[in-house]
């Protein structure tokens, strides 16, 4: 009936609006319209020639309000992704991440899902990126793009640090934005040259084809590149070098934790309530001392989210080789945020020593957030000894 304009769905969005006239699940049908007496009369007529032809009784439908569609839809939603909120589980957070880093995963997997779409619509797209909707946005809508973009879980990224972009054919992949090179979207890595970029939603495929080498026709900017923007590309470019497309495979995401089976809500509860984690946001708030500063601040928020330029963050940036991966000190290890602050032969006796001087416990925490909360509070629970405390730890760092 759409089709042959006798009834009219209901429009999702204001700029690029969706039109949305019915949903399907099981034997149950909701029809979705505009609110007007033709739609209403095409519709009677449809349940008339139903009862004449079947024999059966059309049921009796009750209509909602036309104006809140699109919040009762993806209130839905949001009302089943936190089913579990008021439920009396010790682990409610980490099974709430596990539902919606579900949603997240089909968002890479189901681009042209009707309901990725509807948010789209109702959202935006930015940057070949659906977007929160600010203050329009649901709270499911925001979590998930929170999630998507590295915020919002138990560990500051961690569903992002655990997907990874496959290439086969390169057909189905975004070239500036999946993370299809080093685990990190070349959006980020060279954000000046996508911020130029004139095709941002361009594909692998399409890339390889015009020629990414030195001088190729892939490369279309917005206005000349400047010197230090030409070594950028250069840089970009040599990454590129190592790259071959396959043509008769299929480009797929990949869960790195379950490999060939892919996301799976059972295996991320497990993963994430393996370990006691502390959430990053009890110790980022620890961070900000009105008597430290502000620099040394900046240095711990970045320590605490593995925003450092350590060596194994430098290699899996491609910025030095993978030979280079041992700690600066000489002991042999491998050279991580968590090693060179926590476990490394050199700079581990500072903390012992700094524990026997202040006659503190030691903390045993194996990551740096679990460790900035553990010694804050080994000092009693007063809260001028944490405070004593804090400004010990970020001393130290």
């Amino acid at each position: 009936m759409e089709e042959q304009n006798l009834f009219t769905g209901y429009s999702a969005g204001e700029t690029t609006p969706l039109s949305v006239s019915h949903l399907q699940f099981a034997d149950d049908t909701l029809l979705l319209w505009t609110k007007s007496w033709d739609n209403v009369r095409a519709l009677r007529a449809v349940l008339v020639l139903f009862e004449t032809m079947s024999g059966l009784k059309a049921f009796e439908f009750l209509g909602t309000g036309f104006d809140s569609f699109e919040e009762s839809f993806i209130g839905m939603a949001e009302s089943f992704s936190f089913f579990w909120r008021s439920s009396g589980s010790a682990k409610v957070r980490e099974f709430n991440l596990a539902l919606l880093e579900k949603w997240c995963w089909r968002m890479f997997v189901d681009r042209e899902g009707f309901w990725l779409r509807v948010l789209a619509a109702r959202y935006g797209v930015e940057r070949v990126r659906l977007c929160a909707g600010g203050s329009r946005g649901s709270a499911w809508s925001r979590e998930l793009v929170s999630i998507r973009d590295g915020g919002g879980d138990l560990e500051g990224g961690w569903f992002r640090r655990h997907i990874l972009r496959k290439v086969g054919d390169g057909a189905n992949t975004f070239f500036w934005t999946d993370p299809w090179m080093v685990r990190t979207p070349l959006s980020e890595r060279f954000g000046r040259l996508f911020d130029l970029a004139v095709n941002k939603s361009v594909s692998v495929a399409e890339m390889f084809q015009s020629g990414w080498e030195v001088g190729g026709e892939a490369w279309v900017w917005r206005r000349p590149l400047r010197a230090w923007e030409e070594e950028m590309l250069g840089e970009c470019q040599t990454l590129l070098l190592t790259v071959s497309l396959q043509a008769f495979s299929y480009d797929r995401w990949l869960w790195q934790p379950y490999l060939d089976g892919g996301y799976s809500v059972c295996g991320a509860y497990q993963i994430l309530t393996a370990h006691d984690v502390v959430p990053l946001d009890a110790a980022a708030d620890l961070i900000w001392h009105t008597q430290v500063p502000l620099k040394v601040s900046i240095f711990a928020w970045r320590l605490l989210r593995d925003r450092l330029p350590t060596k194994v963050n430098l290699i899996s940036r491609g910025i030095l080789p993978m030979e280079d991966h041992l700690c600066v000190s000489g002991c042999g290890a491998v050279e991580s945020a968590q090693h060179v602050f926590l476990s490394c032969s050199t700079f581990r006796p500072l903390w012992n020593m700094v524990n026997s001087c202040i006659c503190s416990s030691l903390a045993t925490a194996q990551t740096p957030s679990d460790h900035f909360v553990q010694f804050t509070t080994s000092a009693g629970g007063t809260r001028g000894c944490r405070s004593f405390m804090q400004l010990i730890w970020l001393a130290c760092v």
